[in-house]
């Protein structure tokens, strides 16, 4: 008899290890295919570093690893997006500086789905993942190890509707990586690139060291407005303020139409003499996260 009830899954691949700038890897296709050959709803993916400890899980690793994720042919990200910034913190980094530890030394970070992703049966959802650099000159010296991406939802049963509609998760980033005081967002970064209204619901942002000690600047602020002119941070305020570094969530409510965009200015008074390159606004990167309603296509090929 079959089980025609929602079933909880729990579905885990491993990419990687990533020992050079720009090596890349994908999921492996059975790993995250529903077992049970029917559709499912995706509430979250959550990522580790395998074999991470104190050492490895760094906000400075986080951002060494971008992520695309993609179902079927549909993008649910903009190419690739900094993990940093794709999936917030939820969690203090605890007392070893930047490491991504939890008050029990947990690790991972995890990116809720605004709206639960309806994927028909059959249809495969793809994570590529690549290494990049972190800051001008970046030589990669030393190998990331290897992603743990797990795929948490629901199975649905075998009789269940097709949806007339789905809501497709949506993130864009951008990303300073050169050593300046002052960086402006470019017009295709933090866009509306669909032909469809997008529901906008937060804003994600982390730099490599991710407190306000260290070489990240303390003065460093941001200002954010629409490609109409509203203001959405009026004054400059203390990035860490926006984006505390407990969690780096900025939440919003707002509607882009197609094309709009938000464009963010960050500032630092100075370059500290002698300092690295990511000593001012690189390496920081910002995503924007939403959904867009689409058509259930017929095909996701």
């Amino acid at each position: 008899m079959k089980n025609n009830t929602l079933s909880p899954l729990l579905l885990q691949t491993e990419i990687g290890p990533f020992p050079l700038i720009s090596s890349v890897g994908s999921s492996i296709p059975l790993d995250i295919y529903n077992p049970n050959k029917t559709a499912m709803l995706i509430d979250q993916i959550r990522f580790a570093f395998k074999g991470a400890n104190q050492v490895d899980l760094t906000l400075t690793t986080a951002c060494a690893i971008a992520v695309e994720v993609l179902l079927g042919s549909i993008p649910l990200t903009n190419k690739h997006v900094t993990l940093g910034a794709l999936a917030p913190r939820y969690f203090g980094s605890g007392a070893q500086g930047d490491n991504l530890q939890g008050p029990q030394g947990d690790t991972g970070l995890t990116w809720h789905f605004p709206r639960p992703l309806y994927v028909p049966p059959l249809v495969q959802l793809t994570i590529n993942v690549k290494r990049q650099g972190v800051f001008p000159g970046d030589t990669g010296l030393g190998s990331v190890p290897a992603l743990i991406a797990s795929v948490v939802g629901r199975s649905l049963p075998n009789n269940f509707p097709i949806p007339g509609s789905i809501n497709i998760p949506w993130v864009t980033e951008t990303q300073c990586n050169t050593a300046a005081t002052r960086f402006v967002s470019g017009d295709n970064d933090l866009v509306n690139s669909n032909d469809v209204p997008l529901h906008v619901t937060q804003f994600v942002g982390t730099n490599n060291n991710g407190e306000q000690s260290g070489p990240t600047p303390v003065d460093m602020t941001v200002q954010m407005a629409l490609s109409n002119g509203t203001l959405l941070v009026r004054d400059q305020i203390p990035f860490w303020l926006a984006f505390p570094s407990d969690r780096g969530i900025l939440p919003v409510s707002a509607c882009l139409q197609p094309g709009a965009f938000i464009r963010l200015e960050l500032e630092t008074a100075s370059i500290p003499s002698g300092a690295a390159a990511l000593d001012g606004v690189g390496f920081t990167a910002v995503a924007m996260h939403g959904y867009r309603e689409i058509q259930t296509p017929g095909t996701f090929g």
